[in-house]
């Protein structure tokens, strides 16, 4: 896509994940809880697609056993470029970039809840079992 281009996200970008997140699950999105913690987290990065300056896209990755493998989580793409490769291209820019920063890389995975990986542990008493 034309004009499309790539940058790591910071905690300014708050705003623009919002955008970029607009409808996911039915409003109950997690990554607005998620997203300041992610920033800082070691391992991981979250970048954004920029069309004219204006955020059409995120993904984040996170690298784990010991810069064997990826995790893609929270990929998403604003409803206005969905169906015109956004969503791919941002992809592969992440996966080259987690490549060339961790040459160990072997495994990519993907979460579709990646909530899961940053949940505090439960116990009965929170109404779920371990």
């Amino acid at each position: 896509m034309e004009g499309l281009h790539f940058r790591e996200a910071g905690h300014e970008d708050y705003q623009a994940m919002l955008r970029v997140s607009e409808g996911v699950h039915n409003g109950c999105d997690f990554l607005p809880a998620l997203f300041q913690r992610w920033v800082d987290q070691r391992n991981r990065t979250i970048l954004l697609a920029e069309l004219e300056g204006i955020a059409v896209g995120l993904i984040s990755t996170y690298v784990v056993d010991g810069g064997e493998t990826v995790l893609v989580q929270a990929w998403r793409v604003h409803p206005c470029c969905r169906g015109k490769g956004v969503g791919r291209l941002l992809r592969q820019f992440a996966l080259n970039q987690a490549r060339q920063r961790y040459p160990r890389l072997r495994r990519q995975r993907y979460s579709e809840n990646a909530a899961i990986f940053d949940s505090k542990p439960r116990t009965i008493t929170d109404g779920v079992r371990e």
